[in-house]
């Protein structure tokens, strides 16, 4: 039997409400509440809209670490009793870590990032993305992990070597989807805001964007 590709999120955002049906990709929250309008703040903020489709399209576990991880940076005892003193602050730095590098590892986590990733951005979000990335140091490692990428497929295009297939374990369903972080979640988290960072960005990387992750508009 052929396996069913679950919808993208863009589509699941322009639909305007949850179908109820358990949508892999369910961009709303809580998840799986039919007609619900609210999206998930913490996930597809639009700030952030490039990291958040990042995270969703990963079939990875570790993708859905980012709201227990904001929880965990405001209170590190959340489910936990802490007997040391240190043991606070090694939760709490290893959760700020976590939502600082997240989209790094998820994305570092795919064997053929640029061709699986085809498709997924609007122009306005990679538009966003580089924004960002002159600005902060963060945004910038991503950006230069996906340069990278981008400009070794373009090499091995121009030898003449074809695309190898993808073989992501990634972005495969797993037996178990279940979201395990998910009781580890909370609302209303107010994110720090970002330091004011001057960092270099070619003018010519919007376009290597584009054409790379075949963005339509």
């Amino acid at each position: 039997m052929r396996e069913i590709e679950p919808l993208n999120v863009s589509v699941l955002i322009a639909r305007g409400y949850c179908c109820g049906f358990k949508c892999k990709n369910c961009p709303y929250y809580p998840k799986y509440i039919k007609d619900n309008e609210i999206l998930d703040n913490v996930l597809l903020n639009i700030h952030m809209a490039f990291e958040a489709k990042l995270l969703t399209e990963s079939k990875n576990k570790q993708a859905k670490l980012l709201r227990a991880a904001k929880k965990a940076v405001k209170e590190p005892d959340t489910g936990v009793k802490i007997i040391r003193k240190s043991a606070y602050y090694v939760i709490r730095d290893c959760a700020k870590v976590t939502e600082l590098y997240l989209p790094h590892y998820i994305y570092s986590q795919l064997k053929n990032p640029i061709q699986m990733l085809e498709g997924v951005f609007t122009k306005a979000e990679c538009t966003d993305f580089l924004a960002r990335a002159k600005k902060d140091l963060v945004t910038n490692q991503l950006l230069n992990l996906i340069i990278i990428d981008i400009k070794k497929q373009n090499l091995l295009e121009s030898a003449g070597l074809a695309k190898t297939p993808s073989l992501d374990p990634g972005r495969f369903d797993e037996v178990d989807d279940d979201d395990i972080y998910g009781d580890y979640e909370s609302t209303g988290f107010t994110e720090a805001a970002e330091p004011d960072v001057i960092v270099e960005v070619e003018k010519n990387t919007l376009q290597l964007l584009l054409d790379a992750f075949n963005v339509k508009s």
